[in-house]
């Protein structure tokens, strides 16, 4: 969306979506890990889904949301070059939902606006310590979030908080990358969709007694992204973007050894919430879907419902 005419071009996209995105739902729908039974909350590690790539992660004592984003202006919006902004009440409505309105860290994967824009008010909405590249930084101090809030991202550092174990992996955008490269020195909110520059990219791997959980958010990563070493459990893969996916699952997916992947980061961000959700214009989600289990038959792909928690890992002796 750096120019009008590939807005325009995205705009024409939408217009074709509602039957395919209608047949789309119903197969994330099928997909769906199962809700906890009615007034229960059987011990393990929980996820929600806020939209795009934004999760709250949750083992009963300790919350992490990674890139939370809900305020989401409309594509013309963002062609017109209007500020963007964060919306308090809708931050506060979606972590209400959530059970999420306490937060012990927050993170961000990359300081594009979709990723960072509401990141500045959750910390200060929750109480968290918000944990980003110089970018992401630049926009809290933008946002006047307090200082002690905010922590520098740190490379291949264990951090702890609670029971899990966070360490980030350098990582890179996938394509098309608009707005790349960094923020101006004098970033100040509200700002323009594009002022939100890519800055430094991360992938997120949490460990817990329980099991292991990597968030990557965009469809790209870097030689050294992943070693031997690096093991996880389920992935919530980022589908945005061009790639080509058995090359895609074999750098992400294979790379670290998980049998279950969760496809996050494929829906139109610039629907409101409240709207039905459709897929990302150009994204074949159906297609997606079953080219991941064509080339690997033993991987579970499952979704979540938007908002609402679901159990990911059991706690040891649970069903």
């Amino acid at each position: 969306i750096h120019s009008l005419a590939a807005g325009l071009a995205l705009l024409a996209t939408t217009a074709v979506l509602p039957a395919c995105a209608a047949r789309a739902r119903a197969e994330l729908r099928s997909r769906e890990l199962p809700a906890p039974p009615a007034g229960q909350r059987p011990p393990g590690i929980y996820l929600t889904w806020l939209g795009t790539a934004g999760v709250v992660i949750d083992d009963g004592t300790t919350r992490i949301a990674i890139d939370p984003f809900v305020t989401r202006d409309s594509l013309g919006h963002v062609l017109l070059g209007r500020p963007v902004e964060s919306d308090p009440e809708l931050v506060d409505r979606w972590l209400g939902r959530s059970g999420s309105m306490s937060l012990d860290a927050v993170l961000v994967t990359h300081s594009h606006y979709d990723h960072s824009l509401d990141a500045p008010t959750v910390a200060r909405r929750t109480g968290a310590v918000l944990i980003g590249s110089d970018d992401t930084l630049r926009q809290a101090r933008a946002s006047r979030l307090d200082s002690q809030q905010q922590r520098a991202a740190q490379v291949g550092v264990p951090i702890s908080v609670g029971r899990f174990t966070i360490t980030l992996r350098p990582s890179a955008h996938g394509q098309p990358e608009h707005f790349p490269g960094h923020a101006a020195e004098d970033f100040h909110v509200p700002a323009r969709a594009r002022d939100y520059r890519t800055g430094e990219v991360f992938s997120v791997l949490v460990e817990h007694p329980w099991g292991t959980l990597l968030h990557h958010a965009s469809a790209a990563r870097k030689p050294e992204t992943y070693d031997a070493s690096t093991r996880a459990d389920v992935v919530l893969l980022g589908v945005a973007g061009r790639y080509e996916p058995e090359g895609y699952l074999q750098e992400v997916v294979d790379a670290v050894g998980a049998t279950r992947v969760i496809p996050i980061h494929y829906d139109d961000f610039f629907r409101s919430l409240d709207r039905p959700l459709h897929p990302l214009p150009g994204l074949d989600l159906l297609e997606l879907l079953a080219t991941m289990e064509q080339h690997r038959p033993e991987l579970r792909v499952q979704t979540l419902p938007l908002g609402e928690p679901r159990r990911v890992l059991a706690a040891p002796g649970e069903p």
